[in-house]
């Protein structure tokens, strides 16, 4: 479910302006779920409690913990990709779910579930700062 209202994590205002959130507007649905994908990934245990058993007390208990925000960015536009030891494809959104089931011990979620949709979104919007696309070029640059 959509919230219209996302709590401020400590560092959101900062992230904002880092990665010029704003340029997607200042409040609308891209931006709160880029915010909610922000309070994911960084505050895990707070806000996704249910996909984490880890507490603030365990040296990996958040997606940050092992992951950078412009990793989050990398790994999505380059998605989609052959995983040889599972054989055949595994997208973006399945790696997020892999990740709150593996490392963080939790619930898994479906695909549909927000918290996988906005770290997707929070990784689309660093992609977009860092200018990154996702696909192959065929411009010959």
């Amino acid at each position: 479910m959509f919230r219209s209202q996302v709590s401020n994590a400590p560092g959101w205002p900062q992230f904002r302006a880092a990665y010029g959130v704003d340029s997607f507007g200042g409040d609308g649905y891209f931006t709160r779920a880029v915010q909610n994908g922000y309070n994911l990934f960084y505050f895990t245990p707070d806000y996704g409690k249910r996909f984490t058993r880890k507490t603030a007390a365990d040296a990996v208990h958040s997606c940050s913990s092992c992951h950078t925000a412009e990793a989050l960015a990398y790994g999505l536009v380059n998605s989609d990709r052959f995983d040889a030891g599972l054989d055949r494809r595994v997208s973006f959104e399945e790696r997020v779910m892999r990740c709150y089931a593996g490392p963080m011990d939790g619930f898994i979620p479906t695909l549909y579930d927000p918290a996988v949709r906005d770290i997707r979104v929070l990784a689309r919007a660093v992609a977009h700062h860092l200018r990154l696309s996702e696909g192959a070029r065929t411009d010959g640059s």
